[in-house]
């Protein structure tokens, strides 16, 4: 039989237990959690490189038409404004995969500071 001071003691100690595990399901890298998950997440990922690959392919896209009308439009012998605005839609397609990429970085980030924030104050309640 176990004391009432034990009972106490294993009382906290599995209290203590049920919320680390808790937070390890909350934060648990995705080998660890359950198959619906991982499918949103893959599924997240893969939204998030097909919308990366669009942006870069939409801004040439769109500079190439304007600078084909532009040239057949004014009568240009060199395809000049196709080439400038090729190259500027290039440019506007990267700055927008660059800004996609800081705000995953970003959103990442913040994720893994929650989760070593939430760790670290759950391991200073258990001293």
């Amino acid at each position: 039989m176990l004391s009432p001071k034990d009972r106490e003691d294993l009382s906290k100690r599995s209290n203590e237990l049920g919320q680390k595990i808790e937070t390890y399901r909350r934060w648990a890298p995705n080998d660890a959690e359950p198959r619906s998950m991982r499918r949103k997440t893959d599924k997240s990922a893969a939204s998030q490189a097909l919308k990366i690959a669009t942006e870069l392919v939409v801004g040439v896209c769109i500079g190439f038409l304007i600078g084909y009308q532009l040239d057949h439009y004014l009568g240009t012998s060199s395809p000049w404004f196709l080439v400038t605005f090729v190259i500027v839609g290039f440019a506007a397609g990267m700055s927008n995969v660059v800004r996609i990429a800081k705000r995953i970085h970003t959103q990442t980030n913040l994720h893994e500071s929650v989760v070593l924030t939430e760790l670290k104050s759950n391991n200073g309640a258990k001293t």
